[in-house]
């Protein structure tokens, strides 16, 4: 049987050579595709070679794998941020260190999930074995950068549900001749899903939401609105698409209405779900049952950050996958896995489909 680190290994060795298949293969697929179905695409040059084609893809990967380990760098900060904050320790200023050993760990072995591989599960010094979650948790994080770069950032943003997607899209045209509207959005949602994910990682571990994580949030997700009016993708009563005219009034009306809706779904699922958890507390830094905020905060920042009206979709969503989960798992495997994280994969889904599910609801009841 293999080990977690060889494991790793080999998805890490099935991706690259999905990655030199994907550069190799895929202009040649484009290059059939124009032959006999010749396309304007305003993606790349019109005409391109294979070599053109190939090029871009390779910039496009190269930028794919540097958000990629932005992404894996912050979810390297939330696994700090999960195990320090309850506990009430600084999540800044101690180094990381060996819990059995105390033995600081180097920068070279503190790399996003490459570190873990390379020091094949064990520390450096003890060969104490560590956990698996850290490598698991930096490449959600990374993953999750990664899925809204593909979908939302060189798309041009053609998954927001009013902005008028860019009419030149991809890498060169969106992060090289940088359009910084978009850039500033993507950041603002990246944000927003990783303090789920942060979210996600309290209530797996059963501990308290910090009130400073909550305050912090909040200021996250309420100050950039107010700054750049933009990230506000649809106001509370739908009807100025113009964000010159997104006063501070009407920002304000807009965040306090999607917490609002966000407070009212969040706590109707935690009435719903008797807001407890089935696991036993063993520590005094774990949440006791019956006191699993997660799950209500989590709609309430959705709400800010994305707006009441997403929250219908989403919340459709997360029923579905509720609903797929109580068909398909066990409930002895469904139980390990708090309701928040399911309540990340729904948001997930609806940011990718944003657009498609405005079009389909909310534009034919203006």
């Amino acid at each position: 049987m293999k080990s977690g680190s060889e494991r790793y290994r080999s998805v890490i060795w099935f991706f690259l050579i999905a990655l030199i298949l994907y550069l190799l293969a895929y202009p040649l697929i484009l290059q059939v595709f124009d032959f006999f179905a010749p396309k304007r695409n305003f993606t790349r040059i019109e005409g391109a070679s294979y070599w053109d084609i190939f090029n871009q893809k390779l910039i496009e990967t190269f930028f794919g794998i540097l958000f990629f380990s932005f992404g894996a760098s912050l979810g390297s900060f939330l696994n700090v941020v999960a195990y320090r904050m309850p506990l009430g320790k600084s999540v800044v200023f101690n180094p990381s260190k060996c819990p059995r050993c105390d033995y600081s760990i180097a920068m070279k072995d503190n790399i996003p999930v490459l570190g873990w591989l390379l020091l094949k599960g064990e520390c450096r010094n003890c060969q104490q074995k560590i956990s698996s979650r850290y490598p698991i948790v930096e490449g959600i994080c990374g993953a999750i950068f990664l899925l809204l770069f593909f979908c939302e950032l060189i798309t041009g943003g053609r998954n927001l549900p009013i902005r008028e997607p860019n009419f030149y899209s991809g890498v060169v045209w969106i992060v090289l001749h940088t359009k910084w509207d978009l850039i500033a959005i993507y950041v603002y949602h990246c944000s927003m899903f990783a303090i789920l994910l942060s979210l996600s990682l309290f209530a797996v571990d059963r501990s308290r939401v910090p009130k400073s994580f909550v305050a912090i949030s909040l200021l996250l997700l309420i100050v950039p609105p107010f700054l750049l009016n933009y990230l506000i993708q649809i106001p509370y009563d739908r009807i100025s698409v113009n964000h010159q005219l997104m006063d501070f009034r009407r920002v304000a009306l807009t965040l306090t209405c999607g917490g609002f809706a966000g407070l009212t779904m969040g706590l109707l699922s935690w009435f719903w779900s008797g807001g407890s958890s089935n696991v036993e507390t063993t520590s005094e830094s774990e949440t006791p049952p019956g006191k699993d905020w997660s799950l209500l905060w989590g709609f309430v920042l959705l709400g800010i950050g994305v707006g009441w009206q997403a929250l219908i979709g989403i919340g459709i969503i997360l029923l579905i996958l509720l609903l797929i989960r109580r068909a398909v798992f066990s409930k002895a495997f469904s139980g390990k896995i708090p309701s928040i994280c399911w309540l990340l994969i729904a948001g997930l889904i609806h940011q990718m489909l944003w657009r498609l599910i405005y079009q389909v609801t909310w534009r034919y009841l203006e």
